[in-house]
């Protein structure tokens, strides 16, 4: 299969939201404590989510999150935490294709 026929494949399943969640999500070390962070950063929105449910949470450690919904005003709202996904989490498809490319 091609990169342009995989490509496809994969951005139709995307769309479908035929994808398992956890190829989905993305990881990154924090640098510093997440209320450290001067702006809102995926990784730190989703530190202070995982602190705000009682995990400890520092420098260099690595999180993973889920794009959820990049474009909402509260920026808590942009990712989801793995370890707090429920059993039917949802994505922002734009993000995750854009992210992607």
């Amino acid at each position: 299969m091609s990169v342009c026929q995989t490509r496809k494949s994969w951005t139709e399943r995307l769309i479908a939201e035929d994808v398992d969640i956890y190829d989905l999500l993305v990881s990154k070390r924090l640098s510093k404590h997440p209320q450290e962070y001067a702006h809102d950063v995926f990784q730190a929105i989703a530190a202070r989510q995982l602190m705000a449910a009682g995990f400890d949470v520092y420098p260099g450690q690595t999180v993973q999150y889920i794009i959820v919904d990049a474009d909402n005003r509260n920026p808590n709202n942009h990712v989801g935490a793995a370890q707090l996904l429920g059993s039917k989490p949802r994505f922002d498809v734009q993000k995750v294709f854009r992210y992607d490319s």
